[in-house]
């Protein structure tokens, strides 16, 4: 199993990485994000008796570790603001690869699976042979999804850290808070991530 997600990772660093380059290191998580992500999915198509989906987020490029990570104070964002040659090593850490990949599960699940693909696609002809910045993964997905993705994405990439959502239901009504998750206090309370949630009610999914 390591065998065959270790090489889907690095096949596919021909599309992500070597097809479009990120224009800067701030953004190698468009690469190592994609090829996590990319990882489970052709080993799950190639080789389906393996299974590699049903413990995706805990396996993939360390996702629990990032989630893990996330939840100190030394954590950073998504995307890295790299000023100096020695800080480039520092961004190649579960934070790049497995939050990251999580992100573009979300954004997935959110467009849709076709949708996002579409989207994808589009962004890799774009920009073949060349170099591309995380805005326009977000143009090509948002064209594909027919709506702006931004306002949603960014703040998962930005900012660093991410929130734990609390649920009561109190009678008919669903009451949501959010925090962000941190394994020491926090005394300061933080603007709201934007989630993508659905719920299904009596079999009807809203």
């Amino acid at each position: 199993r390591d065998v065959y997600e270790t090489t889907a990772h690095e096949i596919a660093h021909q599309w992500f990485g070597n097809l479009v380059t990120m224009q800067t290191w701030d953004d190698i998580w468009l690469n190592e994000s994609f090829a996590s992500l990319m990882e489970t999915r052709l080993s799950q198509r190639l080789v389906p008796e393996l299974d590699t989906l049903s413990d995706y987020f805990l396996r993939t490029a360390g996702t629990l570790a990032a989630f893990e990570g996330d939840g100190l104070d030394s954590t950073h964002p998504v995307r890295a603001h790299v000023e100096r040659p020695d800080e480039i090593s520092q961004i190649f850490d579960e934070i790049s690869y497995g939050k990251g990949c999580a992100v573009l599960a979300m954004l997935e699940a959110y467009i849709g699976p076709d949708r996002f693909r579409r989207g994808v696609s589009a962004y890799l002809d774009r920009f073949r042979y060349g170099n591309a910045r995380t805005e326009d993964l977000w143009e090509a997905l948002g064209a594909a999804g027919g709506e702006a993705i931004s306002p949603m994405a960014t703040p998962w990439i930005d900012r660093p850290g991410h929130p734990i959502v609390h649920a009561v239901l109190d009678g008919t009504i669903l009451r949501l808070r959010q925090r962000r998750y941190s394994l020491l206090p926090r005394p300061d309370e933080e603007a709201p991530w934007p989630i993508p949630l659905v719920l299904e009610v009596d079999g009807t999914r809203r």
